[in-house]
């Protein structure tokens, strides 16, 4: 067996100590130590290509690989000192169990990166068995023996051989992963069906229960006053998102929709979740007479469906606003409601998809106000509007904040930038934490400095934060899986703000 790279034993070392930076948010130990040995690896990698490419024209000793095995010890070592930074953001956040413990991070990363270096070895031995069985192949079917077969045929092709295998497993993988999550919407345990005529799955609803998904009838069956119109309609409900969005639309006027005061057309994460809060508070603030209107297009979670599905929110956040448009246009003009538009997470990523490229005007001229909650990165138009506002890009002032308007922080929600006019109706309010990785992920991160690292930066966001060439991408995509963990105005948590957040958008 082939001794490990030096030179990517040195340059994982240099990864593992980066990994010990401060990211968006801290991990946790297990986690801590996953971000640790994905650094770790991806280290071990560029360094091995780069020892690889140089070999004929540098060579290295015996001196070469004790420094960097050395390198590799003080790196471990460091954590000690540097899980110090790490720990000091936990507390600052209001949020010190996940402080990192340095042992447990520093034996959770030398396993991960054992495993992966272990496994990318694997397949490189796999793709150069394959290579030279496919070279002898091609030598004994060769009518001149004497002629040396060029070897890097062989080797495309039994790279082309893996790269489809792993292709193939992959796609396996995805389809038993949507079917794990298919059983688990459609699974009823624990739920019962509404007992008011307002909510879709009720008795009286043109929408069966059983087609909702399991996140839709949580919504229907949810609030504090059950009177209140809840519509909903499930992937089951009808065969594509014009048709759950006009279904939906249906039931809640079946459901007294037409007399509401306002509509709120809302854009749900992926497998059709709607935060409780968000609806709750909205009923609040409007005294119940907002009607809440909500399609499903996945049964993923939100974090897997941006991955892989992301047209589809963009598709179901159209669908559900032209068919709302069209039913709002069709009563008559002294009896129609307010059109309200609201997405959270890959909601907010879906809900903005019928103005793309509109200015904030643009959109106030189509609706009557909109509250989009952590939208992800490249969310059209909002993404646009951000980095064309004033800086700081984590609270932007947009067109002297006449109609579109930000929130860094709880505690700002709704509160006037600074050398903002005054805002008429209607309302579009966006919130974003400074400390949302949702927010604030991008492929850019490889290799572009983030302009919300620059001075000054947001509420929360570490000064010892350091932007490092792709490292710093796999920090921050790291920070997703928890960002809901945190306390309000922590990561992708916006619980607190919300009643403040409706009461700028409907009230008039």
């Amino acid at each position: 067996m082939r001794q490990p790279s030096a030179t990517g034993v040195l340059v994982a070392a240099a990864a593992w100590v980066v990994g010990w930076t401060p990211s968006l948010l801290p991990g946790g130990s297990v986690l801590q130590g996953v971000s640790l040995g994905l650094l770790a690896a991806t280290g071990y990698a560029f360094g091995s290509m780069v020892a690889a490419v140089l070999s004929p024209v540098i060579r290295t000793g015996r001196w070469f690989t004790a420094l960097a095995w050395a390198a590799a010890g003080l790196a471990v070592l460091s954590g000690l000192r540097l899980g110090r930074s790490e720990a000091t953001q936990a507390a600052s956040l209001g949020t010190p169990q996940f402080a990192a413990n340095w042992l447990v991070s520093s034996a959770v990363g030398l396993a991960v990166v054992i495993t992966l270096v272990a496994v990318a070895r694997g397949i490189r031995g796999v793709t150069r068995i394959l290579a030279d069985r496919l070279a002898r192949i091609r030598s004994s079917s060769s009518d001149d023996e004497s002629h040396p077969v060029v070897g890097w045929r062989p080797r495309l092709l039994a790279a082309g051989v893996v790269a489809v295998v792993g292709v193939g497993l992959g796609a396996a993988a995805l389809a038993v992963t949507h079917r794990a999550f298919d059983a688990i919407d459609a699974a009823t345990s624990g739920q019962q069906p509404p007992s008011s005529a307002t909510r879709s799955g009720s008795a009286e609803s043109s929408i069966e229960w059983s087609t909702l998904g399991r996140q839709g009838r949580d919504f229907v069956a949810g609030g504090d006053d059950p009177s209140t119109i809840r519509a909903f309609a499930g992937l089951n409900s009808a065969p594509d998102p014009r048709a759950r969005a006009d279904a939906a639309v249906a039931d809640m006027l079946r459901a007294g929709g037409g007399q509401a005061e306002v509509w709120i057309g809302i854009t749900t994460t992926g497998n059709g979740f709607v935060d409780p809060v968000a609806a709750q508070a909205a009923e609040t603030v409007s005294d119940g007479r907002a009607a809440l209107v909500a399609i499903q297009y996945s049964t993923l979670p939100s974090w897997l469906a941006f991955l892989i599905d992301q047209p589809a929110a963009k598709e179901a956040g159209i669908a559900l606003f032209d068919s709302l448009r069209a039913a709002r246009d069709a009563l008559p003009e002294g009896q129609r409601p307010r059109l309200v538009l609201y997405g959270e997470s890959l909601g907010a990523y879906g809900s903005p998809a019928p103005f793309a490229g509109l200015d904030p005007e643009q959109v106030a001229g189509q609706i009557d106000g909109a509250l989009w909650v952590g939208p992800p990165a490249a969310t059209d138009p909002i993404t646009d509007w951000t980095y064309r506002g004033s800086p700081p890009v984590w609270q932007p002032v947009v067109d002297a904040g006449r109609v579109a308007r930000y929130a860094a922080t709880d505690a700002s929600t709704g509160d006037p930038p600074p050398g903002s006019q005054p805002w008429p109706d209607p309302h579009i309010l966006v919130l974003q934490n400074p400390t949302d990785p949702v927010v604030w992920f991008s492929p850019r991160l490889v290799w572009q400095h983030p302009p919300w690292l620059a001075s000054p930066r947001g509420p929360g966001v570490d000064p010892d934060t350091r932007w490092t060439p792709l490292l710093f991408f796999l920090q921050v995509a790291l920070d997703l899986p928890q960002a809901v963990d945190f306390p309000s105005g922590v990561g992708h948590n916006y619980s607190d703000a919300l009643q403040r957040a409706w009461e700028q958008i409907l009230t008039p």
